[in-house]
């Protein structure tokens, strides 16, 4: 059931320090709007761990930012409209001055490039993700686990204690984690870019479905693999239950991450320097921390609570 955290062994950005402790008649912290932020802001710098820990984890994911840059593209020219070339191919058979007019109005170009060698390769390596996405969300969703219920948290020695304990069948979810989000971001652009007859319109939602319900599954997937012994088939089925079970609170908790999610793309326009900075710094396990907030009251209310008090009936 719940794992006693291991003694602290290292220190990040001193987060093992002692807080500033709780006042005397302070309101209880449950699973409400209240304790949402609360216990947000009095782990802050513990949050700051987690997204360094997802940032430098998934590693391989700076491969695909910087052959995304275009700095090894290999850039081109291409005609702007249409016409262009119509008016080269007559221009090829005559070189009559009253086709300059023609070359002005319709010879615009404007350039273009495409992936080089080298982006190609810097591609392939971000691939590599896939074995280390599922490990890092099973290490991270012990600390944020451990967050929310109040127990004790160093983040560094927690993520290895659970990644150590976890990681064979981290390994395994996150492989099949990542395929399915490749193969749901896939469809849905594809069916979003075809829209317009009665069953593109049907596979568009019934792929938009799939992706909502499945986003509420990952809430939970990852939390109960560090806090029960269950098959990866019995972490995806009870993943579907509580996608359901939970509905409402799944609900308020997707759009408390489109929200955030919304607020730092804003800051991108805003602010480009901050906006782009923050989800290296907070953004990333402020979503996690919002997900694992709803999972794990619904986690603890049906399958936690009633282990414990079958144990002290017994």
């Amino acid at each position: 059931m719940s794992d006693k955290a291991p003694k602290k062994k290292f220190k990040l950005f001193d987060t093992q320090r002692e807080g500033p402790g709780v006042l005397k008649n302070e309101r209880p912290l449950k699973y409400d709007f209240y304790s949402y932020f609360v216990r947000m802001w009095r782990n802050m710098s513990k949050l700051i761990s987690v997204n360094l820990l997802y940032v430098v984890g998934n590693f391989p994911l700076f491969f695909a930012i910087v052959a995304m840059t275009g700095r090894f593209n290999i850039s081109s020219t291409a005609p702007v409209d249409p016409m262009f070339p119509l008016v080269h191919g007559v221009m090829l058979h005559s070189d009559s001055p009253a086709l300059l007019p023609l070359l002005a109005r319709f010879g615009e170009q404007r350039e273009i490039s495409a992936l080089g060698p080298v982006a190609l390769v810097l591609l392939a390596l971000s691939a590599l993700v896939v074995f280390t996405f599922g490990i890092v969300n099973t290490g991270t969703a012990y600390v944020l686990r451990n967050i929310i219920s109040g127990e004790p948290v160093y983040p560094w020695s927690d993520f290895w204690y659970a990644v150590k304990r976890n990681w064979k069948q981290g390994l395994i979810f996150g492989i099949i984690d990542a395929v399915v989000i490749f193969i749901l971001a896939y469809d849905m652009s594809f069916f979003w870019q075809t829209t317009g007859s009665i069953v593109t319109n049907m596979m568009f939602y019934t792929t938009l479905v799939c992706c909502i319900i499945y986003f509420f599954m990952r809430y939970y997937i990852y939390v109960m693999m560090v806090t029960f012994d269950l098959s990866i088939f019995k972490l995806i089925k009870n993943g579907v239950i509580f996608s359901v079970l939970a509905f409402g609170r799944n609900i308020l908790a997707l759009i408390g991450i489109i929200f955030i999610a919304y607020l730092n793309i804003t800051l991108i326009y805003m602010f480009p320097a901050l906006g782009l900075a923050l989800p290296f710094i907070i953004t990333v396990s402020i979503l996690a921390y919002t997900a694992t907030f709803v999972a794990y009251y619904k986690i603890k209310d049906v399958m936690i609570d009633p282990y414990y008090e079958k144990k002290e009936i017994e």
